[in-house]
């Protein structure tokens, strides 16, 4: 059986470099050679010279279509990490993306620095569930809500109050306590550009995709080709700072009318408060109590949520004027709901030949968390 770490850490000299590129790629989402070419960049050419080299080595099953891995020791993680808790997602590294295992963290950032702790723990848990020790960890992702800077893998300014501006993917792999030595890195981005990642690589081929997350926060992230587009310090299409109302309420950035303070699960739940205590009835005390009773058709919670379709749509037009993608994919817990008013988003966006012809997707609710298990394969900030 293959060993995923020598295989991934085997890159002395362009060709070999090109052939570990190709595993990657290969280990993200099994393809055709034409689709590892596009996926990689590598020419037709040393596509097909390194798949014979590979198949002669028994590194990929000698089939045509698609070029798998053959069985290889070694576990991809993901984990996605919120405010009020973390997803951790694993597979094998030649494994499909249908045997990837879920699970849940109850403790977020919210909760203090503990649940870096609780995340390993989970991730040791999940280890063993695929029948692996956590010494067989390959690759180790992380999605995180804030923007994150390429070079120090740190929160970029301006900060939100609720990152955690420790180095916590270093903290990670410290906690996972890893044998002396035998140090796994852990490569981090936002959650919204690993959810784009992942719509494009399995669900959504689209040259360019705009991902926007909206729960907690909102945050953007942007796919041009099989690039991640991060800007000079992470920052790049921070679609929840684009203002859509100058006079509007101060954001915690510094801004006015931050299309954040509009349309996130705080956002919804304090303004349908209001509401139903005008009205003298309960007000919905989740996100996802919320959305049951819009999807109920809740007069005073489908009114809050088509007010805010609106103002997406506004800023989803203020987003396409600088991105120009070809689609925009919403992500997050507070998407299921926003696709109960989809049409007046639509509607709005409609109004501007900016992006009328920009279709508005819903993505799956782990795109984030799958989207940081691809990071980790691919070592895009290796």
């Amino acid at each position: 059986m293959l060993d995923a770490r020598k295989l991934l850490s085997d890159s002395d000299g362009t060709r070999k470099e090109n052939r570990t590129k190709i595993i990657r790629a290969i280990m993200c989402r099994p393809g055709s050679q034409s689709e590892l070419v596009r996926r990689t960049g590598l020419s037709p050419a040393t596509i097909s010279s390194a798949v014979q080299e590979m198949r002669a080595d028994r590194i990929v099953k000698n089939t045509n279509r698609p070029i798998e891995l053959e069985q290889t020791t070694g576990v991809a993680l993901g984990i996605s990490v919120g405010l009020h808790g973390v997803r951790v997602a694993g597979r094998l590294v030649h494994e499909p993306k249908d045997d990837i295992q879920l699970m849940t963290v109850s403790q977020g950032i919210s909760g203090g620095n503990g649940w870096v702790a609780e995340t390993a723990e989970a991730v040791h848990t999940m280890t063993q569930s695929i029948g692996r020790h956590r010494a067989d960890i390959a690759t180790l992702g992380m999605a995180v809500p804030w923007a994150v800077h390429a070079r120090t893998l740190l929160p970029s300014d301006p900060v939100p109050t609720w990152a955690d501006t420790r180095p916590v993917g270093r903290l990670l792999a410290e906690a996972l306590a890893l044998p002396p030595g035998d140090r796994i890195q852990v490569v981090i981005d936002t959650d919204a550009r690993l959810a784009a990642f992942y719509e494009q690589t399995y669900n959504h081929a689209f040259e360019t995709m705009l991902s926007v997350q909206v729960s907690a926060h909102v945050t953007g992230g942007l796919m041009l080709a099989n690039t991640h587009v991060r800007g000079a310090r992470g920052r790049a299409v921070s679609v929840g700072h684009l203002s859509v109302d100058l006079a509007g309420r101060e954001c915690w950035c510094g801004l006015r009318g931050c299309l954040e303070g509009y349309v996130t699960a705080p956002a919804l739940l304090e303004e349908a408060f209001v509401k139903c205590h005008a009205r003298q009835v309960a007000p919905p005390g989740t996100i996802e109590e919320f959305i049951t009773r819009a999807r109920d058709r809740d007069l005073v919670c489908l009114d809050v949520l088509r007010r805010a379709a609106v103002q997406l749509g506004r800023g989803l037009v203020s987003a396409t004027v600088a991105a120009d993608q070809h689609a925009i994919v919403l992500g997050g817990t507070v998407a299921p709901g926003f696709e109960l008013v989809l049409d007046e988003c639509r509607r709005e966006m409609d109004r501007s030949g900016w992006a009328r012809e920009v279709p508005v997707l819903i993505g799956e609710l782990d795109a984030a968390t799958h989207g940081a298990l691809l990071l980790g394969l691919a070592g895009h900030l290796n």
